[in-house]
C-alpha cells in the first residue's frame, strides 16, 4: 500500500514539474490582487437618539463575533461618523474596539467613533461611555468573563464597588489595553 502511495506521489510530482504558467493575455496588466479582511456587518437597527439599544435577535458582537442576548445589561454599541452602528457584547469588548478601532471597524482612529454607548449595570439605562464610570476587578462576570462594570456617576460606581468589591473606578479615557487584558 505504501509503495502505491509513493508511486502515485512521484508520478504526480513528475507531472506537475512539466507544467508551465500560462502567459498573460496580450496587453493585460498583471496587478497583484489583495483582498482586505472585511469588517463586521453593521447592526440591523441603530441605537435610538437617546442611546436605547435596539438589538435584533441573531445580532452578533462586532468585536468577538459571539451572539448578543437581547436585553442584556452588558451590551454596548458604537456609532461611526459615516452612520454605521455596531453592537458589542460587553464594555470590555467595547474598550478593545475603542483602543484599536482600525482593527475592529476599519477606520483610521477613535475620532471616527462618534457615539460609544454602554448600559448602566444598576439601572439598565444607556450611558455615553465617555461619561461613564467603570468599576474594575469585581466578582461580576460579563458574557466573556471578567468585565468593566459601567455606572452613570462616581457615586453609583462607588456603590457598585462596595456591593461587588472592585479594585478601582476609572473613566474610559484612563483605561489601557493592559488593564483590560489583566481584568480578573
Amino acid at each position: 500500500m505504501k509503495l502505491i502511495a509513493l508511486t502515485c506521489l512521484a508520478l504526480g510530482l513528475v507531472a506537475c514539474k512539466d507544467l508551465k504558467p500560462r502567459p498573460a493575455a496580450s496587453g493585460a496588466a498583471t496587478a497583484k490582487v489583495t483582498t482586505a479582511r472585511p469588517g463586521p456587518p453593521p447592526a440591523r437597527q441603530p441605537p435610538d437618539a437617546d442611546g436605547t439599544l435596539r438589538v435584533s435577535p441573531g445580532e452578533r458582537c462586532a468585536v468577538t463575533g459571539r451572539p448578543i442576548s437581547v436585553g442584556s445589561r452588558w451590551t454596548a454599541a458604537v456609532v461611526l461618523r459615516d452612520g454605521r452602528s455596531y453592537y458589542i457584547l460587553s464594555p470590555r469588548s467595547l474598550l478593545r474596539a475603542y483602543l484599536r478601532p482600525k482593527n475592529a471597524f476599519r477606520v483610521a482612529d477613535e475620532t471616527e467613533l462618534t457615539r460609544l454607548i454602554v448600559t448602566d449595570y444598576a439601572t439598565g439605562r444607556p450611558l455615553d461611555a465617555r461619561q461613564a464610570h467603570f468599576v474594575l476587578g469585581t466578582k461580576l462576570r460579563g458574557p466573556v468573563g471578567p468585565d468593566l462594570v459601567p455606572a452613570a456617576s462616581a457615586e453609583a460606581a462607588a456603590r457598585l464597588q462596595r456591593e461587588h468589591p472592585g479594585s478601582r473606578v476609572a473613566r474610559l479615557q484612563e483605561l489601557t489595553a493592559g488593564q483590560v487584558r489583566n481584568l480578573r
